[in-house]
């Protein structure tokens, strides 16, 4: 079992981490489908108040659980007070595990750099970037029919990180809001399809995360949305991408149609009247019509077993049932002899 060493600022991004994790591993639709570690393989934090510190325990190096709580601090290090405590924590369990550390982030661009960049951040906590209000594009993204929303567009929180040329959101469903992440460095592509893609997660039923209707609902939102030819079978068929989730991998996928050179303008067909998506092999409805079946055919089938078992086990009760009578009476005829055996000889005293 791997033990590292927890500092004190290091605890609060630490806890908050690890709830996510557990909450990813406590997922069924998860375990099913695309996630490989279980609550058995989640670290825990073993305190030490005596002795003033703390320790975080790996019950198992299963590399998944590792590769998500370092991004998970890394992502969490952007918004927290201490981000240097954080980030030495991820490059502390990087090594642990024997994975690349990661050097400290550089200063990054001032806002007159990262206004010539388009995404100045007072524009970007609003939801503009780099030219493009994404405020007004979730919007519409809201009202899409593959969407099936219910309610009021959700809050979102727009966040402007410094550095990176990435994009990255949260959902929280429980709560009703969402955050979205960019950095300087990425597309306004990614950027919409990120947006997109945690609006389906807020649309979605909150134990769905990133099963199967969450994938189809997805990539059906991404083809009305952008317009793109998007081919759902193909897509669903493709391997865990990041963090051993498919999702994502469906993600990168659709970020590199948006992209493609022979794909109409997106950008310009995000704003345009959205284009009716084509059906379907297989509706939302019938893949829940499927797992009910399939739920349904599995009770079935242990009920039939265990009716099975029941009458050969009261068969096998009433034969011993039998066999116990016959030899209940013999011994009874014994026991009868041996009580007029005594009388008899008490009778002769």
């Amino acid at each position: 079992m791997t033990t590292i060493a927890v500092a004190p600022l290091q605890l609060a991004a630490l806890t908050w981490a690890l709830d996510v994790v557990r909450e990813h591993a406590d997922n069924p639709d998860n375990k099913q489908d695309d996630d490989y570690y279980t609550d058995a393989d989640v670290p825990t934090v073993r305190n030490e108040p005596l002795a003033g510190r703390a320790f975080l325990d790996f019950p198992t190096d299963n590399k998944v659980v590792v590769d998500d709580l370092v991004d998970i601090l890394e992502r969490n290090a952007i918004d927290d007070d201490v981000p240097e405590a954080a980030r030495s924590l991820a490059n502390t369990i990087r090594r642990a595990h024997g994975l690349t550390v990661v050097d400290p982030p550089s200063r990054g661009p001032s806002p007159a750099e990262l206004a010539l960049m388009g995404a100045h951040p007072d524009l970007v906590r609003r939801g503009i970037f780099k030219g493009v209000d994404l405020a007004t594009l979730a919007a519409r993204f809201w009202r899409l029919e593959a969407m099936r929303s219910e309610g009021p567009l959700p809050k979102i929180r727009w966040r402007a990180p410094s550095r990176g040329s990435w994009v990255g959101g949260t959902a929280y469903v429980g709560r009703g809001r969402v955050i979205v992440r960019m950095t300087p460095g990425a597309t306004i592509e990614r950027a919409a399809e990120v947006l997109l893609h945690e609006l389906v997660h807020m649309a979605c039923p909150k134990r769905e995360h990133h099963g199967e209707v969450f994938r189809r609902r997805l990539i059906a939102c991404a083809r009305e949305a952008f317009g793109i030819p998007l081919d759902t079978a193909a897509l669903l068929a493709l391997g865990p991408g990041k963090m051993g989730k498919r999702a994502y991998a469906i993600d990168e996928a659709i970020i590199q149609m948006m992209t493609a050179d022979n794909v109409r303008d997106v950008k310009k067909q995000m704003f345009a009247n959205f284009v009716r998506p084509p059906p379907v092999d297989e509706t939302e409805e019938q893949v829940a019509d499927r797992r009910d079946a399939a739920v349904a055919a599995r009770v079935a089938e242990r009920e039939a077993h265990a009716r099975a078992m029941l009458a050969q086990w009261e068969r096998r009760l009433a034969a011993a049932k039998t066999r116990a009578a016959k030899w209940r009476t013999k011994v009874r005829g014994y026991e009868r002899r041996q009580l007029a055996a005594a009388a008899k000889r008490g009778g002769a005293s």
